[in-house]
């Protein structure tokens, strides 16, 4: 959890503390479908207010160093983004 609060101010700054899935489409740059999975799975850790899922942007950030071996600044080939 810390490397993800280091993160929190440098990635998705332009993004609410708590999204929803149209943001969460938008962030990850995937479709309707896979955004609905990562929630219902757990991968991305959401709740519900009333019908609308909230995602917390920490929880975002969290799945994407978990997803990515800790690396969320990297390429898959082990660089840094240019």
């Amino acid at each position: 959890m810390a490397k993800a609060e280091a993160l929190y101010n440098k990635i998705f700054q332009n993004y609410p503390d708590v999204v929803g899935v149209p943001e969460l489409m938008r962030m990850l740059s995937v479709g309707r479908q896979a955004a609905y999975q990562l929630v219902r799975s757990g991968e991305i850790r959401s709740f519900k207010v009333g019908r609308n899922i909230k995602i917390p942007k920490l929880n975002i950030i969290e799945f994407l160093i978990s997803a990515r071996g800790g690396n969320a600044c990297e390429t898959d080939h082990g660089q840094p983004p240019d």
